[in-house]
């Protein structure tokens, strides 16, 4: 976390990139009402239904996978009032307790279906946002916080993924392919591994649209509780108290570290996730799945992912094949806005390939004719 207020009065989101949000601290503090985990700190907009929620669903001590005093944890789901929590778990010195150990502080925001929005329903880009907003833990502060001001304006490049995934992504897509597809089917799914889970998660949100984003309910670097009903959750360090906690439950287990986890998804929304991270464009992936608004099905990821797949071979198509694409497209009867723009994307481009061939030629002939 750095040094930064993150705090302003109530008031309407500015449009220039920022957004605000009620808050709450959850944390373990001594004060005239005792000692142990509570909300001891919070917005006025915060609701009691929503306190009473949050307490429940909190981490508490010994909740971070990693015992370091640099772990860090990620909690996002929807509250029974409809807005999103995210909150940004992290360790704030010793436990003042007889328990010991590091005392676990979580930092929360509330945002409605408008703000998470504007993050583009990515928990990791508010997560993110919170850390940059809040700085170090407010273990000494009012119990009534103003409203959390939150910058929206960062772009997928702002997280730490493209570094690592460009460095590693043949041993890693496969393995982000296969939990993509079962958050993209609703499945629940724990897992396991990968050398920063936060970063790989940035990578996953690539490949889901903005729906799945939406309902998708998520923990990164928090222990395994059954309290917490969550459809991903990502472990950190000895699985082993999760795996055991998991046994009798029909929920899918995906462990990175071996590299076995199961077949590899097909088909050309899949083919095409590949290609961008292989190729490192990431923030046009993340465009493309965040401006698909409808509910996710294969047959429209497919015909999105096979136009961006023949719009890709433009550069190379000979005449021939760049008139049967104009031909082919010419016919195309979109189904949405996005493939509206991306048909007229694809044959503007293959218009403007063939003028250059037949320019090209043209010029070619012409050379060849000259007198010597």
């Amino acid at each position: 976390m750095d040094h930064r207020s993150g705090l302003a009065s109530p008031g309407a989101a500015d449009p220039g990139g920022l957004v605000e949000a009620d808050q709450a601290i959850f944390t373990s503090m001594r004060s005239s009402m005792g000692e142990g985990y509570r909300l001891v700190a919070m917005s006025p907009g915060v609701c009691a239904e929503e306190r009473t929620e949050l307490t429940r669903r909190s981490p508490s001590h010994d909740s971070l996978c990693l015992p370091a005093e640099e772990a860090v944890g990620l909690l996002s789901y929807r509250l029974a009032s409809g807005r999103r929590c995210v909150a940004y778990c992290c360790h704030a010195g010793r436990e003042h307790t007889a328990r010991g150990g590091w005392r676990v502080y979580t930092h929360i925001a509330l945002l409605d279906a408008e703000a998470f929005a504007r993050f583009d329903n990515d928990p990791v880009r508010v997560h993110a946002a919170i850390g940059e907003a809040v700085g170090e833990p407010m273990l000494k502060c009012s119990p009534c916080l103003e409203r959390l001001v939150l910058a929206t304006d960062g772009p997928p490049g702002a997280t730490p993924v493209t570094g690592r995934i460009a460095a590693d992504v043949a041993a890693e897509a496969e393995n982000l392919c296969r939990l993509a597809e079962f958050l993209l089917s609703g499945q629940a799914v724990v897992t396991h591994g990968g050398t920063s889970p936060l970063e790989t998660l940035s990578a996953v949100m690539m490949a889901l649209p903005a729906p799945v984003r939406r309902r998708l309910e998520v923990s990164v670097g928090l222990r395994y509780s059954p309290s917490r009903p969550l459809q991903l959750v990502w472990l950190e360090g000895d699985p082993t108290d999760a795996r055991r906690a998991l046994q009798g439950r029909d929920t899918p287990w995906l462990d990175w570290t071996g590299r076995d986890a199961g077949r590899a998804p097909v088909g050309p929304w899949f083919d095409l996730v590949r290609r961008r991270w292989c190729q490192g464009r990431f923030e046009e992936l993340y465009r493309l799945s965040s401006e698909l608004q409808a509910e996710a099905c294969d047959e429209h990821l497919n015909r999105v992912a096979t136009i961006c797949h023949d719009m890709d071979g433009i550069v190379e198509a000979g005449q021939a094949d760049l008139e049967r694409l104009v031909d082919k497209y010419g016919r195309y009867q979109p189904v949405d806005e996005v493939e509206s723009r991306l048909v007229g994307q694809l044959v503007s481009a293959a218009v403007r390939r063939s003028a250059t061939l037949r320019q090209a030629v043209g010029e070619a002939v012409r050379t060849a004719a000259a007198p010597a």
